[in-house]
């Protein structure tokens, strides 16, 4: 049970500490469990870095618990808002000859009660689904002209971490907005 001479296995390091507050025999127990976690030998090494790499896996779990805020990204939930789009103008974007920049202004027929998306007056860009700009033929395929009304369905962010506003035109299936 006696301390191992330095230089000499794991122990060694023991002889760095000062031990005259303990009895021989309570030192060395005491020292071998404190040996295990800070040691610097490849067991005990290990011990403090797998304890320092748990704690983000136990953070992250965190967010599961019942009551716990959902994830960013996390399921959202809108609430849609009738109303239509005025396009305002329809401008040949100088970059992409074949793509076409949409700007048109949401007037509800509803009262928005989420004061974010109040914005009256502002101008939006129309885009198809896969948020790339309209090309000539979807231009002339869903009538879309200047001063044109279309029917348009304002959704806004009440749940989650999402875009917090959505332009939905039912009568173009492929379009949405930026």
């Amino acid at each position: 049970m006696g301390l191992k001479k330095r230089g000499k296995g794991i122990g060694s390091w023991i002889d760095f500490f000062p031990t005259n507050w303990q009895s021989p025999i309570r030192r060395s127990r005491s020292m071998s469990v404190f040996k295990f976690f800070i040691s610097p030998w490849p067991m005990g090494r290990n011990i403090p870095f797998f304890i320092f790499c748990l704690i983000p896996v136990f953070a992250c779990n965190a967010s599961d618990a019942p009551g716990a805020r959902p994830r960013v990204g996390g399921p959202c939930q809108y609430k849609q808002y009738k109303g239509d789009a005025e396009i305002l103008s329809v401008t040949q974007r100088p970059n992409a000859p074949q793509e076409y920049d949409v700007q048109f202004v949401f007037h509800p027929k509803e009262n928005i009660q989420e004061a974010f998306a109040r914005q009256e007056g502002k101008t939006w860009t129309l885009v198809r689904k896969d948020s790339s700009y309209p090309t000539k033929d979807f231009l002339t395929r869903h009538g879309i002209e200047p001063k044109k009304h279309l029917p348009c369905h304002l959704k806004a962010i009440v749940r989650g971490t999402c875009t917090p506003i959505l332009f939905e035109f039912p009568t173009i299936p492929d379009a949405s907005s930026q």
